[in-house]
Order: structure tokens, then C-alpha cells, then sequence
């Protein structure tokens, strides 16, 4: 019994967390008449990563708007979409204060909207003010019913910040009312995954993944899946699973070329070989891998798990030979 317990105890990944959200990609789900058609050239420098250039586009539109002795209300409106840009431009720079400066300038003149407040939420968690950045999302939160950002995006921060300081609960249920609220929306439904990843809850793990590989065709859910098939696996019970499992994780290694989810894809293989007691390919596989990447912490405990077994394994067949 006790070798089988070091051979088969899954080594668990910690599943990618970053499903926070990236200001700048904010810009792509807005609608095209948000902003007037002569930011044009200021939304393009800021996709391409031309801050300084979309800075400077920017103050030549203040000066403008300076200038004039009546501002009208179309162009008073120009004011907050303005800040907000800046702020989005800041948060780029990881100028986090002048981002947050910029967010809450633009409140002022714009004090109902979900999406400021949501991406005064984004600098205030950027600066590590964890406490602002919830009552800022909780805001925009409130805020949402009055206009087009989706809740899911809203929830999805607060749920990171529940996980960050240990409340699964509360954070299992903000990714749940996101997933109901639009069960196509990935980062939700990866999220919640990965949350039951964490938890080692595999049945809701394998359902989750499962779901959203059906709706979405993305190595990283077969990962998920797969490393959600190899929570505690029982060789005799769960053979189709660990199987399947490795087949996952081969066919992603076989067409990937980011370098996490090869890493990841090749770790899941070892312990997929592991749980099938195909030692000698586990093996051969952990040493190439380490050849790879000697320095690998997941690496390294697995190949000390992988020793510890093969000493209880040999201990065992001598403690089992008859006497001569």
C-alpha cells in the first residue's frame, strides 16, 4: 500500500492564474462609436504598444478642447473617454498612480460608470491595493445594470481577488454567476476549472474542462482536462482516464510551441506514465526533461518522488523473495 501511494500521488500543477484582465484589451469590446472617429489613430498606436506616440496624440486633442472658449456637451463628453485612454496608456507603462490619477479623474466627470470604475479596479490591483481594488470592482459591479460592461468580466476580478486572500467559497460563486451569466465566456469557465483544480475537486474539475473544451478547441483546456483526469488516479479504476489523460497531453506537446504548455504537457505525460507503472518511459522522459530544464522545481520533486519509489519497489520485491 505504501508504494502505491508514492507512485501514484499526483504532483499538482498550479494551473495559470493570470485571468485577470489586460486595460488595453478593454478597448476591443467597446462599441465603434465610443469614441470618435479622429481617435482612430490614438486607439492604433496604444494596440501597437506606441504609448509615448498615443500620449502625445492625445495632448494634441487637450489643447484643442483648451482652446475652445465654450466646450459643447458632445465635446465635454471627450473628457472622461480622454482620462480614460491615459489611464489605459499609464497602466501599459506600469505608471500605476497616474493610471489610478487618470481612472478617478475621469469619474469625476463620468461618476456612473461601471467601466471607469472597473478600470480604476485594474490600477488599483496593478498597485497591490487589494482593498481598493475590490470596492472599485464592487462599484462597477453596481454600476453594470446601468451600462454595457459585462458583469462576467466584473466577477471574474472579484473572484481572483476572493482566491488571492483564500475565500474559495466566495470565489467559486462569483465564477459560477459569471458561467451562468454567459456559459460561452471562456475566462470564467477557465477560471472556475482552475479553481476546482486547486481545490482537488476532480469530478467538477473533469466536468468543467470537459465543457469548455466543447465549446472551445484550446491546448491549455486539454491540459486542464488532462491534469484534472490525473487527480488522484486509481491504475486499476481509472486505466481509460490516466489514458486518456496522456493522450492529451502527448497531442498537445505534438503541436505546441509556447513554451509553458509544452513544460506543463510534458510534466502531465511523466505523471500519466507514472500512474500506468510504465516506470522505465517515466523514466526516460523526467531525465530528458530535466536535461531541458535542470532548474524545474516540478521537475525536481517529481524525480525525488521517482527515486523514493523505486527504492520502496525494490525494498518490496526483497522483502517478498523467498529465503534461500
Amino acid at each position: 500500500m505504501k508504494i502505491t501511494l508514492l507512485l501514484f500521488s499526483v504532483l499538482l500543477l498550479t494551473p495559470t492564474s493570470g485571468f485577470s484582465a489586460d486595460a488595453s484589451s478593454i478597448l476591443d469590446e467597446l462599441p465603434a462609436e465610443y469614441f470618435p472617429s479622429s481617435y482612430a489613430p490614438i486607439l492604433s498606436s496604444i494596440k501597437k504598444g506606441e504609448e509615448t506616440k498615443a500620449l502625445t496624440l492625445m495632448e494634441k486633442i487637450e489643447r484643442e478642447l483648451l482652446r475652445s472658449d465654450r466646450i459643447s456637451k458632445t465635446r465635454r463628453s471627450e473628457i472622461p473617454r480622454l482620462l480614460l485612454l491615459r489611464g489605459i496608456v499609464f497602466l501599459e507603462e506600469k505608471r500605476n498612480n497616474e493610471a489610478i490619477g487618470a481612472f478617478r479623474a475621469a469619474i469625476q466627470e463620468n461618476p456612473s460608470s461601471s467601466l471607469l470604475y472597473f478600470l480604476l479596479g485594474i490600477a488599483y490591483r496593478d498597485a497591490d491595493e487589494v482593498d481598493k481594488a475590490d470596492a472599485a470592482f464592487q462599484e462597477a459591479l453596481w454600476f453594470n445594470r446601468f451600462d454595457g460592461l459585462k458583469s462576467n468580466r466584473v466577477q471574474l476580478e472579484l473572484a481572483e481577488l476572493a482566491r488571492a486572500r483564500g475565500d474559495v467559497a466566495v470565489a467559486r460563486q462569483l465564477l459560477t454567476q459569471a458561467q451562468v451569466s454567459d456559459p460561452t465566456y471562456l475566462p470564467s469557465l477557465s477560471a472556475l476549472t482552475n479553481l476546482e483544480l486547486q481545490s482537488g475537486n476532480k469530478v467538477a474539475a473533469i466536468g468543467l474542462a470537459r465543457q469548455a473544451l466543447a465549446q472551445h478547441s484550446d491546448p491549455s483546456i486539454s491540459l486542464d482536462l488532462a491534469q484534472a483526469l490525473l487527480i488522484n488516479p486509481d491504475p486499476v479504476w481509472d486505466g481509460a482516464s490516466i489514458r486518456e489523460a496522456l493522450k492529451l497531453a502527448q497531442s498537445v506537446s505534438q503541436t505546441t510551441n509556447d513554451s509553458e504548455l509544452l513544460r506543463r504537457s510534458n510534466i502531465l505525460q511523466i505523471q500519466a506514465l507514472l500512474a500506468l507503472k510504465e516506470i522505465p518511459k517515466a523514466e526516460q522522459q523526467l531525465r530528458a526533461q530535466l536535461k531541458r530544464l535542470p532548474a524545474d522545481a516540478d521537475l525536481i520533486k517529481m524525480a525525488k518522488q521517482l527515486e523514493i519509489t523505486k527504492l520502496a519497489q525494490t525494498a518490496a520485491t526483497l522483502e517478498a523473495a523467498p529465503p534461500k
